[in-house]
């Protein structure tokens, strides 16, 4: 288990607000796939994200250099499966990059 780059609170804080977060196109795709909205994730974001479902951070590789990316494995119960998530935090924004379905339980 790793500890996130990011602490929940702060990410938290900022899934809670529309105005401070975005979603990349692929992953409003995965909600949509999935009968689910960019509400529904803010609020898994919010209420069930923890720590334990933390597994690896790593600098940005495209789009936001200069940040470093979370990686989360969360069982979704709109979805059925185990899903991978990862996130960003740049200008005070929080940037959901990937949402689907986690490869490492297919």
């Amino acid at each position: 288990m790793m500890k996130p780059t990011h602490p929940l609170e702060v990410v938290r804080c900022l899934a809670e607000d529309e105005g401070t977060c975005e979603f990349f196109k692929p992953v409003l795709q995965m909600l949509r796939e999935n009968k689910m909205d960019s509400d529904d994730l803010r609020e898994i974001i919010m209420t069930e994200l923890g720590e334990h479902h933390c597994f690896d951070t790593q600098p940005t590789r495209k789009y936001y250099p200069s940040t470093v990316s979370d990686y989360f494995s969360i069982w979704v119960d709109d979805c059925g499966t185990q899903m991978f998530l990862k996130y960003l935090i740049a200008n005070n924004r929080l940037v959901v990059t990937s949402f689907k379905k986690d490869a490492r339980y297919a």
